[in-house]
């Protein structure tokens, strides 16, 4: 077994009601297709063509959960990823979620969080002083508490790198859309302009109209929200780059940068209509599929290794299709 089938086979032991032939996470989705408008200043950043021309965009939606079908009332992670230009050829894909950070910056590390996300059996109760942490910061409790918590809170006394990111989930309050939280790459990416110059940025996607989030208490409703917003009144995103300054580690996903560091408007992005399911389920998007202009860091092990579990993964959902 190489890596990629390791790291996918980890992924999928915290997910017992994961349903063979979907995405070991992010497998709840919901795609919409648009057009990305770029600012003026992109070229002084970046000669990379998609965020320098204006163009289609396709852009799924998801919960962060590999359970097909949990509550969206669910404490989780949401994602947003993006592919500029014809979503048949995957030129550059923006994959985002709603941590600014992640939980690990090594493969080795990866491997013990998966372990450590496994729901233990028989199942725990929730812990006393987490139903306390919800009371004190005003949040109702998720209608379905991920039974691996315990194992997580393990995992990150034994990784104390995780903690930024371990708050940041612990953080997530629920959504009142998809279109209403800001989704981050995580990654640090080096764009170099035509004058050949570079910069080390971290990408940004904030929605136009607010970060809002509800109490209510319905079991799913983040799909037909997107559904009725888009119906009634394009959706839409400003893209931000956060500027790396001296000091700022490019490699370590886990480690969030100042502040106080320099945005810039990239471009704005808006969606206007639903893709059709089968056609957003199909579609395997790649952070390692970047254009000339936009480079990763070569030290960032988890970006290395990515690329190759995206791909390992689409060719076991792609395969199992076949074979149905």
């Amino acid at each position: 077994m190489d890596l990629s089938d390791e790291l996918i086979d980890g992924i999928l032991q915290g997910f017992p009601a994961h349903k063979p032939g979907t995405r070991p996470v992010h497998s709840f989705g919901i795609s919409a297709t648009g057009r990305f408008q770029p600012n003026d200043v992109v070229s002084g950043f970046t000669s990379a063509a998609p965020l320098n021309e204006e163009g289609p965009v396709t852009v799924r939606f998801s919960n962060g959960t590999g359970d097909e079908g949990v509550s969206d009332n669910r404490r989780d992670a949401r994602g947003m990823a993006v592919r500029f230009g014809d979503p048949s050829k995957p030129g550059f894909d923006m994959i985002c979620m709603t941590l600014p950070v992640f939980f690990v910056n090594t493969v080795d590390a990866f491997r013990d969080f998966t372990a450590s996300a496994v729901p233990p059996d028989p199942p725990q109760p929730r812990p006393w002083w987490q139903n306390l942490v919800d009371l004190v910061s005003l949040r109702n409790p998720p209608v379905d508490p991920s039974p691996s918590d315990p194992g997580i809170l393990a995992f990150s006394a034994r990784h104390p790198d995780s903690c930024p990111a371990m708050a940041a989930f612990q953080g997530q309050s629920v959504p009142a859309s998809y279109a209403a939280r800001s989704y981050h790459a995580v990654h640090a990416f080096r764009l170099t302009a035509a004058d050949g110059s570079t910069r080390w940025v971290r990408f940004r996607w904030e929605p136009s109209t607010g970060v809002r989030v509800t109490t209510t208490r319905a079991e799913h409703f983040l799909q037909g929200e997107l559904r009725e917003r888009v119906a009634a009144e394009a959706v839409e995103f400003v893209l931000r780059a956060q500027i790396a300054d001296q000091g700022d580690d490019t490699s370590d996903t886990t480690r969030p940068w100042p502040q106080s560091r320099r945005r810039v408007v990239l471009g704005h992005l808006r969606l206007d209509a639903i893709e059709d399911d089968a056609d957003g389920e199909a579609r395997g998007f790649n952070v390692h599929n970047l254009p000339p202009g936009i480079d990763g860091d070569p030290d960032d092990e988890i970006f290395a290794v990515r690329g190759d579990a995206y791909r390992a993964s689409q060719a076991r959902r792609h395969e199992l299709a076949r074979r149905s």
